[in-house]
This record gives structure tokens, C-alpha cells and sequence, in this order.
């Protein structure tokens, strides 16, 4: 999927309906979305719900900003920082101590 990824948005440099482009390439982000959320899940160990919190927040905030092009990027900074901690690619039982990678298998 991904050589299909790549080829579709370069079109965007040459095309004029940009929206078709990305709507084709949402036929390839759609399932890479899906699996990459399924491999943070079980990297953390933790369930569905942070991220369906995380993208029920980005869904609010357009709804709430439908007068502007976008929201303000400082509300999304924070709403980032908010879930970073919660969905974020690293185990939160595993710390790494002065020992290394040997001591956190240990």
C-alpha cells in the first residue's frame, strides 16, 4: 500500500482536483491507521478508549471552530500534550534504568 501512498500524493503536485488525490489516498491511510493503532495498543497494553478519546477531541474541535479554516493550533497543541502521556509509543511498565536495556528485561 505504500508505493500506492506515495504515487497518489505526488499526483498532488501536477493534479487540479487535489480532493479526488486525497480521497484515493484515503483507501491506503484508512487500514496503516488502523494497524499502526492496533500495534501502539498493544505496545502499551492499554485498550481502545484513549484514542477514540484523542480523535473524539480533534472531532469536537472542528465542530466547534467551523467558522475558521482550522482550529487554533494552540487548543490542538494542548489537546496533544493532554493525550501524548495516554496513547504514546512507549510501554508504561517498562523504565529503563542505569543498567540499560538489560535491566528493564531483568
Amino acid at each position: 500500500m505504500l508505493p500506492f501512498l506515495v504515487l497518489d500524493y505526488v499526483q498532488l503536485l501536477f493534479a487540479y482536483n487535489t480532493e479526488r488525490l486525497l480521497v484515493l489516498g484515503f483507501v491506503a491511510l484508512v487500514p496503516l491507521a488502523v494497524w499502526g493503532m492496533v500495534e501502539l495498543m498493544e505496545l502499551r497494553g492499554s485498550g481502545v478508549w484513549p484514542f477514540v478519546a484523542l480523535a473524539a477531541a480533534f472531532f469536537a474541535l472542528q465542530l466547534v471552530g467551523r467558522h475558521e479554516w482550522e482550529p487554533n493550533v494552540l487548543i490542538q497543541l494542548a489537546v496533544l500534550a493532554a493525550f501524548v502521556p495516554l496513547a504514546g509509543p512507549w510501554s508504561p511498565r517498562r523504565r529503563i534504568g542505569r543498567g540499560g536495556a538489560a535491566a528493564a528485561h531483568g
